[in-house]
């Protein structure tokens, strides 16, 4: 069964509205207050108490702050691949964040509507997001080599994204206008 080993009040200025590892040691966390925080999950001399009942006693550090996200940072995943955190917006954005530097690898504009969830696949590559009118994208990381030379993996994810959107807002529009015929 599971047990609290380690309550934070107060971690964020507003709800909380999810969680996920970066790492073993490392949680990040996203809220209304449009914050994602990164923290160190450490081990600490625990109490008498808990170490009679074989729990380890855990301690939270809130090592860094990412700012940029407007009306919440509804959702979060981090790829297994790259380590890149994915952030789900209601401003119909995904951003992408290195937790370990805090650095911002890009953005997607998810529009236009809200990005309400974003999980990567297992192998990390794939990224799925899903929003309220029932829309689900899944972008891809890739390599390509060319004139330009390498670009990474966020880079060609968002061009990618970008592409498929704009084939399926007129996708989309065909079916309406094909319905209303």
């Amino acid at each position: 069964p599971f047990r609290t080993q380690l309550a934070k009040d107060k971690a964020h200025e507003d709800s909380i509205w999810t969680t996920a590892w970066a790492d073993k040691n490392q949680i990040l966390s996203g809220s209304v207050d449009e914050t994602v925080k990164v923290w160190d999950v450490t081990a600490n001399a625990g109490s008498a108490a808990a170490e009679d009942e074989g729990l380890e006693q855990l301690a939270l550090k809130q090592t860094r702050k990412l700012t940029g996200h407007n009306l919440g940072a509804h959702s979060l995943d981090v790829s297994t691949a790259t380590g890149t955190a994915a952030v789900s917006s209601l401003d119909c954005s995904i951003r992408f964040w290195d937790p370990a530097s805090g650095d911002a690898r890009g953005t997607i504009d998810a529009g236009p509507v809200e990005t309400w969830t974003v999980s990567f696949s297992p192998d990390g590559q794939r990224l799925a997001s899903g929003s309220h009118n029932g829309c689900k994208i899944i972008s891809e990381s890739v390599r390509r080599r060319g004139g330009e030379g390498e670009r990474n993996g966020i880079e060609m994810m968002i061009a990618v994204v970008a592409e498929r959107t704009s084939e399926l807002e007129a996708k989309l529009a065909q079916q309406k206008k094909d319905s209303m015929a």
